[in-house]
């Protein structure tokens, strides 16, 4: 083998290694941002809102935390309404298990809900 060809194939290994690197702490900084709460609450924010919007309805939450990786969605204080008027239903806490696949893909399908103190 050729000193030449040699240098290339050590040059293209570095390379190729930088490059999983670079990979590794991006997933890495992913999953971290994820987890992060702000974020899920973010998340679930705009998910309230773009809800409200479709079914023209008045949506929040008190209490709002979402762990992505494992689809876990809590809501504490939920009340649902029309606009300017009293909420017709109250939830004291509400948990969803959703299908992470589906949420990838912009689909929300969920696995499991709980409601509690339902009113």
């Amino acid at each position: 083998m050729a000193r030449g060809e040699k240098k290339s194939r050590s040059r293209a290994r570095r390379v190729l290694l930088g490059v999983v690197a670079i990979l590794v702490v991006l997933a890495a900084a992913a999953i971290a941002l994820l987890k992060a709460p702000p974020v899920g609450r973010r998340l679930v924010d705009a998910a309230l809102r773009k809800a409200g919007d479709a079914s023209g309805l008045a949506i929040s939450a008190r209490e709002r935390s979402l762990d992505a990786l494992e689809g876990k969605l809590r809501l504490g204080g939920l009340v649902v309404g029309l606009p300017g008027e009293p909420p017709f239903l109250s939830v004291d806490a509400a948990e969803a298990e959703l299908l992470v696949g589906e949420a990838l893909q912009g689909r929300v399908r969920l696995r499991f809900v709980s409601l509690t103190g339902v009113r």
